[in-house]
């Protein structure tokens, strides 16, 4: 059975999210959920004209942590001290990167999966980055995903970091069925990727398993570097313009 501390999340999570959509419809907001030893929490991320990046009244909430020793706990952080429940800020028109908070009442298995409360756009990415491993994963998807997370009871303690990024608008137009060159080569143990597209772009790599584990931007330059690191087969996808293109390549390290 929850407790009282679950449920007035809950109810948090609600009241904070349906006050504010009386005159504006939800959009651009995230709740993740950790699940674990039967039990389940979640936290919000949304993005809203009014927030900004301190604490709100009227768009975020306090975290209120349970008194079950065996219950997972998930927040964002306002500061050392503060933790959040709910997490509001302006609108999503710039990358931003949350660090967030886990406790773990018992070392094992815990499951974090995410849920688009409020649509983003087609072009928008949300990333989860496993600072233990480095590893990135796709939001957007809903797939849940397992970790293996050791006992845990600092608040401060980061294990994962949430990236948000809007959609890529360049204002080059290019005819509809005109794609740019886009090659992809190994030199000297490096990734090199180049393009005929001089716009803004951003590239990102991924594992066969769907691990996102690079990324970086183009803007007016027309090649990069990446470092796979480990020997096997990738996809590299170039976003430009509200559209991609992917190349599937080996690296041999």
């Amino acid at each position: 059975m929850k407790n009282i501390a679950n449920k007035l999340n809950h109810f948090l999570l609600a009241a904070v999210l349906l006050g504010t959509t009386s005159a504006n419809a939800l959009t651009d907001a995230l709740k993740i959920k950790i699940a674990g030893n039967g039990y389940t929490d979640e936290t919000v991320i949304r993005f809203i004209s009014g927030a900004t990046a301190d604490f709100d009244g009227d768009y975020d909430a306090w975290k209120l942590f349970s008194t079950n020793t065996k219950v997972p706990s998930i927040y964002t952080k306002l500061d050392s001290f503060s933790q959040l429940s709910i997490n509001a800020y302006p609108e999503l028109d710039k990358q931003y990167s949350f660090d967030l908070g886990t406790l773990i009442p018992a070392a094992g298995n815990y499951s974090i999966s995410a849920v688009e409360l409020g649509s983003f756009a087609a072009g928008a990415t949300v990333m989860m980055q496993d600072l233990q491993t480095g590893y990135y994963y796709n939001l957007r998807d809903t797939t849940s995903r397992v970790f293996s997370m050791a006992k845990n009871t600092n608040k401060n303690f980061t294990r994962f970091r949430i990236v948000f990024s809007p959609m890529i608008t360049t204002g080059i137009t290019m005819a509809a069925d005109t794609a740019p060159e886009f090659r992809v080569w190994q030199s000297d143990g490096q990734l090199m990727a180049e393009t005929s597209y001089m716009g803004k772009a951003q590239l990102m790599l991924f594992n066969t398993l769907g691990q996102l584990i690079g990324v970086a931007e183009m803007d007016g330059e027309n090649r990069v570097m990446l470092n796979p690191a480990a020997t096997g087969a990738y996809i590299l996808c170039m976003h430009y313009d509200g559209r991609m293109i992917s190349r599937k390549f080996f690296f041999n390290n």
